[in-house]
């Protein structure tokens, strides 16, 4: 075989995986395509408790407006005691009314800040580059986004009276705060997980509830209708709890379990999901009953090692190769796919 065709076979057996692994039968094909360039950048470290980034930015005596709105969005990335560090620059009523989960907006640089009406005015000229949702999936959506941020003075110092909603934060400390975690749901079939990548702002003894409310709340926007979740029913009871190198999570839920054992694709989102945060077991109980999964009657505590069946990434050998024709999505039995991506108009690159 020669270099040629050695690497048009690892080519087309590439793309057969990657589209197999994508789920492409399920996923709707009639939307047309769209080439994403940008996600954020993932951060190498979780951040620590306390951040010592942030403990030279407080607001100081006789600071001045400018400084006020920059310095508030500069400590947007501390999520430490609800947001204090960003509510010492508020005013009482500010800090009240401000909605600071309810979606992060990234911004593509610094920006531009305008002083008026001798400082109780200040506008803002900013590029969005993307945003985080309420449920962490990330959106790239480059927009301009202007604010007019209004100012008055508490004791004699500069405070800001109308936050927008949500965190503004700029796209290096974004980088910094934020952490990106996989949320499995279920392919069609429901005997592979697929991710669904999130970003969270949060101290690592909540992500675990963080992780499983967002399995409980579904799949984001761009998987919705593609997968599927065997806790859609599910409501997470309390916190999830942390002993050691397990993991209990109480759940309850109609439909959600029966007698004391719980559906193998449950166990394997919960597993796969949480085994992120190095957990090394997961103990699940239903309205205080501790259940098993339906192929373990037998034991509790699940390990990512008995879920390795579910790999997303895993293809058996009989797995079809698929390659790019004159833009069309063509199998290795030399016919194009059915739909939309089969046609040459499609314009598939890869």
């Amino acid at each position: 075989m020669t270099g040629r065709r050695r690497t048009a076979a690892r080519l087309v057996a590439g793309l057969g995986a990657c589209l197999l692994a994508a789920g492409c039968a399920s996923i709707p094909s009639s939307s047309p395509p769209q080439i994403i360039s940008e996600t954020p950048p993932r951060a190498t470290e979780p951040a620590a408790e306390g951040d010592i980034r942030y403990d030279g930015i407080a607001p100081r005596p006789g600071e001045q407006p400018e400084d006020i709105v920059r310095d508030f969005l500069r400590v947007a990335g501390s999520y430490e005691r609800d947001h204090a560090r960003a509510r010492a620059y508020l005013t009482q009523r500010g800090s009240r009314t401000w909605k600071a989960d309810i979606r992060t907006v990234v911004l593509e640089d610094p920006p531009y800040l305008l002083v008026q009406d001798g400082g109780s005015i200040v506008q803002m000229s900013a590029q969005q580059r993307g945003r985080v949702e309420a449920d962490g999936s990330y959106i790239a959506a480059r927009a301009p986004y202007p604010y007019t941020f209004r100012l008055a003075k508490v004791n004699g110092e500069w405070r800001i009276e109308n936050p927008p909603e949500g965190l503004l934060i700029e796209a290096n400390t974004f980088a910094a705060a934020f952490r990106s975690y996989n949320v499995y749901f279920l392919d069609s079939t429901r005997t592979k997980v697929v991710p669904d990548p999130r970003w969270f702002a949060a101290p690592r003894e909540a992500l675990p509830s963080r992780l499983v409310t967002a399995i409980e709340q579904g799949p984001s926007q761009w998987l919705a209708g593609a997968v599927r979740s065997d806790l859609e029913d599910a409501t997470l009871q309390i916190n999830v709890v942390q002993e050691g190198g397990r993991v209990k999570v109480y759940l309850s839920g109609r439909g959600v379990g029966s007698a004391d054992t719980l559906s193998d694709g449950a166990f394997a989102q919960l597993v796969w999901t949480l085994n992120q945060l190095g957990v090394g077991g997961v103990e699940v109980y239903i309205d205080g009953r501790e259940v098993r999964p339906v192929r373990a009657p037998n034991r509790f505590e699940q390990r990512l090692s008995d879920w390795r069946g579910f790999d997303p990434e895993g293809l058996p050998a009989s797995t079809p190769a698929r390659f790019i024709r004159d833009g069309a999505v063509w199998t290795t039995a030399d016919a194009p796919l059915p739909g939309p991506a089969g046609r040459p108009g499609y314009g598939a690159t890869a």
